[in-house]
């Protein structure tokens, strides 16, 4: 930690006594050939002065948010545990991203929110005010002929489908945002090294995640180490990878457990076992005028969570949570085109757990008022839809609608985007999502949301 915190004190005093260009960096590239800035004349006196140069970038954005939610859940799974909410949030966002570009191989890169956010909740009648900072990504770059080193907190998606990817399991997720079909900034970022080598058309990827983050919002655990191949060789792309954490005494595993305080009950937790293995194939390319993308993946040890309360109990009076790791094997597949100033998008996803345990009962994948006697196979099937227009220049509507068999889980969400000049845009984000009516409390889940943002880019 404290090589962390030298490091991030070194960038940030740098990014002080170095003047700011407003234009964007192409942060993915090494800065552009600058203008001689070597002094004049080197001093006599030190045959070993080193000539050092700085180019750094920094873009921020103000953004006005507004959102109403109205929740209700079938089993408060939720922080609170709550069964109903109804919540009016301000938000006032300072989003800021910047990259210092220290040399011609090494810079460094900062994205991050800093916000007020003031809560209203009707049926508590109570409010909340807060400040708070979203790290979403912070991270050290070394590029040289050929190979590239990322070390710090990144973004690690795996996977090519947009909607719910079943491999895309290195970062954990906000639960509420994930919760709401709500993609913005919906991932934490995971702290990691990758090391990248260029082998022509292909790529190979080294990744070492050995951090074992623990977040109560998410209330998921990630430690991982994995290989990714590459191959761009031709029209259709495909990327080939395994991970697996070797854990050398096996002992890391959340557990969500019900703790009683007054008359609030909250999750605690407890670590046992749980490594996270897993191979995948992913794939995209051409099928006519259409793109085809496909990912698929086999785990040997994936979370799923049995859930059992005696009907009629309340929440306090629960019984049973636990977190089992079951073989699972996934696939989801889709196609999208885009045509003048429509885009068309479908998709079909499936979910296999092998050897579910007697005596359990699977959170969204069982609906049952008993615990089921005898061990067995599960899936679960997912199909969804989506379609964008674009009315005119920067002014767009997307839809995108979803739903689930055997266990009924289904949703949709309709956004308006409109992006005005010198970065200013407007969202207006609506969105639904509903579960079938639990047999063991009699409720169903129906997750209900209305968003709108103003940004303003300076």
């Amino acid at each position: 930690m404290k090589p962390f915190l030298s490091l991030s004190l070194m960038v940030y005093g740098c990014m002080l006594a170095a003047p700011l260009y407003g234009q964007d960096l192409n942060l993915e590239e090494p800065p552009p050939p600058e203008p001689e800035i070597r002094p004049q004349t080197t001093p006599a006196v030190n045959d070993d002065w080193q000539v050092f140069y700085l180019k750094a970038s920094y873009r921020s954005t103000y953004r006005l948010k507004t959102r109403v939610s109205n929740d209700s859940w079938g089993l408060p799974l939720n922080p609170g545990l709550v069964w109903e909410e109804r919540k009016f949030t301000l938000f006032n966002l300072y989003s800021a991203d910047s990259k210092i570009q220290v040399s011609e191989t090494l810079s460094s890169y900062l994205r991050f929110d800093y916000y007020f956010v003031q809560n209203w909740e009707v049926l508590g009648r109570s409010y909340q005010d807060q400040p708070a900072v979203d790290l979403w990504e912070a991270y050290l770059d070394w590029n040289g002929e050929g190979q590239q080193v990322r070390i710090g907190g990144q973004q690690l998606r795996l996977g090519r489908v947009d909607f719910e990817s079943p491999i895309d399991v290195l970062n954990l997720y906000d639960s509420d945002k994930y919760a709401h079909l709500d993609y913005q900034d919906n991932r934490y970022l995971m702290p990691a090294l990758v090391y990248e080598k260029d082998l022509g058309k292909n790529r190979l990827k080294l990744y070492w995640a050995p951090f074992q983050r623990l977040s109560e919002k998410a209330r998921s655990l990630r430690a991982s180490s994995g290989v990714v191949y590459q191959n761009r060789a031709s029209t259709w792309e495909w990327d080939l990878g395994l991970f697996s954490w070797l854990d050398v005494d096996n002992e890391v595993r959340l557990e969500p457990q019900l703790n009683k305080q007054g008359e609030e009950t909250t999750w605690t937790l407890a670590l046992e076992d749980a490594p996270l293995s897993f191979v995948f194939f992913s794939t995209e390319g051409p099928i006519g005028s259409w793109l085809f993308k496909g990912d698929f993946g086999f785990f040997y040890n994936k979370h799923v969570y049995h859930f059992y309360a005696p009907p009629g109990k309340e929440i306090s009076d629960l019984a049973e949570v636990k977190t089992l790791s079951l073989k699972q094997t996934a696939f989801a597949m889709s196609i999208e085109k885009k045509s003048g100033d429509w885009f068309y998008l479908g998709q079909i996803s499936s979910i296999a757990l092998a050897k579910a345990p007697a005596g359990t009962r699977i959170f969204q994948f069982e609906n049952t008022p008993n615990k089921v006697a005898q061990e067995r196979n599960l899936i679960r099937h997912q199909g969804a839809v989506g379609l964008a227009y674009e009315i005119f220049d920067g002014n767009e509507i997307r839809g995108f609608v979803f739903a689930s068999l055997p266990y009924r889980r289904q949703g949709g969400l309709l956004e308006w985007l409109w992006k005005g000049s010198r970065g200013t845009e407007v969202r207006v984000f609506l969105s639904h999502v509903g579960m079938e009516t639990s047999l063991l409390t009699q409720r169903a889940t129906s997750l209900n949301r209305l968003e709108s943002q103003y940004s303003l880019r300076f």
